[in-house]
């Protein structure tokens, strides 16, 4: 095998000109990055407030839904109780309020 060759790197001098073009065209770049990314950051946190509406709206039904249910079951209970214990058990609850 030939002996590996070093290789040469090549060193480039900038005028300060080039330099202070270049460090404006690498911040306007950072610039136009973090703008990219605070528009993501609205974009996501529009998502959020979104999902977190939609969330509340179903939770709203929700509970209307269970409150249907409850009276629904309360009342079904009800109708399974004989007239005898319902008589009781008013007299109970009128009892208490007097």
């Amino acid at each position: 095998m030939p002996p590996k060759k070093k290789q040469q790197q090549e060193v480039v001098e900038f005028t300060e000109a080039e330099k202070k073009a270049l460090e404006k065209l690498d911040h306007s770049n950072l610039l136009i990055d973090i703008q990219v990314l605070k528009d993501r950051i609205e974009e996501l946190q529009k998502k959020v407030y979104d999902l977190n509406e939609t969330i509340r709206t179903i939770n709203e039904q929700n509970v209307k839904n269970l409150s249907v249910q409850q009276s629904s079951l309360q009342l079904s209970r009800w109708n399974q109780i004989s007239t005898e214990k319902k008589v009781i058990i008013m007299l109970f609850y009128s009892n208490m309020t007097t």
